[in-house]
């Protein structure tokens, strides 16, 4: 199942509350739909509240004792998501959970003093 959250362009100051009461709404109906089905495709435009589905869903799924992985792109995000998660939800960005687990099976991986080589230059 697909869901599609969108933040309406045209919402005027006086209408922002309602929108985002409208928003939750959504988000909760999303939130339900999630619970009862292991794989759903969530898209959005920036802020449509994606990110807080994600933080809310980890944190459902640890206080009833699984653990969570929690994973986004970038380093930044992985910051942003660490501080508003629960115990139980660890949080990665892609590379960093590579790196973690590379490390962890005792194996290397390139490393570069340049981010920007590191990420975008082939071997």
């Amino acid at each position: 199942m697909l869901f599609q959250l969108e933040n309406d362009p045209g919402v005027t100051l006086a209408d922002e509350e309602s929108q985002l009461v409208e928003l939750t709404e959504n988000q909760m109906q999303v939130l339900r739909f999630i619970q009862g089905h292991r794989r759903a495709l969530i898209e959005g435009c920036a802020g449509s509240g994606k990110t807080m589905l994600a933080i809310e869903k980890a944190r459902m799924l640890a206080s009833q004792g699984f653990k969570v992985l929690l994973l986004c792109f970038n380093a930044p995000l992985a910051d942003f998501l660490q501080k508003r998660t629960v115990e139980g939800v660890e949080v990665f960005y892609y590379h960093g959970l590579c790196k973690s687990l590379a490390k962890e099976a005792g194996i290397g991986y390139r490393t570069s003093a340049n981010e920007d080589e590191y990420y975008n230059k082939s071997s």
